[in-house]
């Protein structure tokens, strides 16, 4: 997959233990589905910022039903060639025990 620079590259669940290649100044956007009012968020658990920083994350519901779940986002941009391993985890705060992972290989060319 090749990311640009209008157009950010959108990586999903499906995307989970791959591998991406990116040029210096494209955008990556995480979409992972997720429910805060579980208790579980995703968080960003490991990237190199002097790399592939985090430029900003939100969070979207799917519905206006209470308790309905969404979307968590994650924008990070490659601002310098390198290979970063990008993981996120989805748990809750006051446990140890990680639910769920996302991890994949980004490789700024």
């Amino acid at each position: 997959m090749e990311g640009g620079k209008s157009n950010p590259m959108v990586l999903t669940q499906a995307d989970h233990k791959g591998e991406v290649s990116v040029s210096p100044g494209a955008e990556i956007e995480v979409v992972l589905p997720g429910n805060p009012t579980t208790g579980y968020e995703w968080t960003v658990a490991h990237t190199d910022a002097s790399h592939l920083p985090l430029v900003d994350s939100s969070y979207e519901t799917r519905s206006d039903l209470i308790g309905a779940g969404g979307d968590y986002r994650f924008q990070f941009k490659a601002v310098a060639s390198g290979e970063v391993h990008l993981e996120l985890i989805y748990k809750r705060a006051w446990e140890a025990e990680v639910a769920e992972s996302f991890r994949v290989t980004v490789k700024i060319l």
